[in-house]
């Protein structure tokens, strides 16, 4: 099995990581290599004047492609989920040996993004549910599905668990609670605003928002500007559904669609899905930071939600 996936068609590159097989850089760039020089053996890969490629890359694993396809193509070009006409793809130039075309050129093309629609979607619920990890899991869920649009995560609570916390937390736990302490720091009014306007002028197909455990002000202000609500709720001073409920209420004043209601068991040994539609409801087991949860059935099927709801 390969962490890492490609497939060809004309002058389109797709490429994702695997959801079968997780790997590290090291790892995934070998596969990667694999996959790329399979493809050049079949002669499905040729070369010629233009490549873009389109889905998620690591640093590493882009430079390594691009190493091999740059004496193959004239030009390559990566897609950006960030920049062009909603629901159409655009691309940047990288690498150019043709005059005209210069690297930061932009070729955005007609290709529809199968029509999608922008889902900007929280993650919210009390404290202690195991929201970080959720979302990690989620993310990489996501990213290991072919056409399905990057999903761009932003933490807008300052808790101190940056991006790629989680893996700091599989490696390192002492190191990771003590960079978690020391950039720990108040949820403000000031800082609220700023996440919301990154939300609102986001323009991505897919952007997963992990906010703070606390209803108040500043994450209404955040939660403003999202479309959706994924609600995630442990067991605590009251029981998980009333924690559900309150933040149910909570979401739905500040105009969100709720679209999973999810209960957080910490020491359940299985997931458990009781519905799917119209709203994704039931249990996650066993959110540890640090674990990887990417193939839980509930993490899955949120996974699938969330992508149907971009088409």
């Amino acid at each position: 099995m390969s962490s890492y996936q490609m497939n060809i068609q004309g002058d389109l590159l797709r490429v994702g990581f695997s959801r079968n097989e997780r790997a590290l850089g090291d790892q995934i760039v070998k596969d990667a290599l694999g996959e790329l020089h399979q493809l050049i053996d079949r002669q499905e890969i040729t070369g010629g004047r233009l490549l873009k490629i389109y889905g998620p890359q690591s640093i590493a694993v882009a430079y390594a492609i691009a190493h091999q396809l740059s004496h193959l193509y004239s030009v390559i070009a990566v897609y950006d989920p960030k920049i062009g006409q909603i629901g159409y793809r655009t691309y940047i130039v990288t690498i150019s040996h043709d005059p005209e075309y210069s690297p930061g050129d932009l070729i955005e093309t007609q290709e529809p993004d199968q029509n999608r629609q922008q889902v900007k979607v929280v993650i919210c619920g009390p404290p202690r549910s195991g929201k970080s990890c959720l979302v990690e899991g989620l993310k990489w869920q996501i990213m290991g599905m072919l056409d399905a649009p990057y999903p761009y995560v932003m933490t807008a609570c300052p808790d101190g668990e940056c991006a790629g916390m989680q893996e700091v937390f599989s490696r390192d736990p002492v190191s990771a609670h003590s960079i978690k302490e020391t950039y720990k720091a108040d949820l403000t009014l000031e800082y609220a605003k700023k996440m919301s306007a990154a939300v609102a002028s986001s323009n991505n197909l897919m952007m997963i928002v992990d906010v703070g455990g606390r209803i108040s002000t500043e994450n209404e202000i955040i939660c403003k500007s999202a479309t959706s609500a994924v609600i995630l709720a442990s067991d605590g001073e009251k029981s998980t559904t009333g924690h559900i409920a309150i933040w149910e209420t909570f979401c739905l004043q500040q105009g969100l669609q709720v679209i999973a209601k999810i209960h957080s068991e910490f020491d359940a040994v299985s997931d458990r899905i009781d519905r799917e539609s119209p709203i994704l409801e039931g249990m996650v087991h066993h959110l540890q930071r640090g674990g990887d949860v990417t193939d839980r059935p509930m993490i899955r099927a949120l996974a699938q939600k969330l992508v149907g709801l971009t088409k």
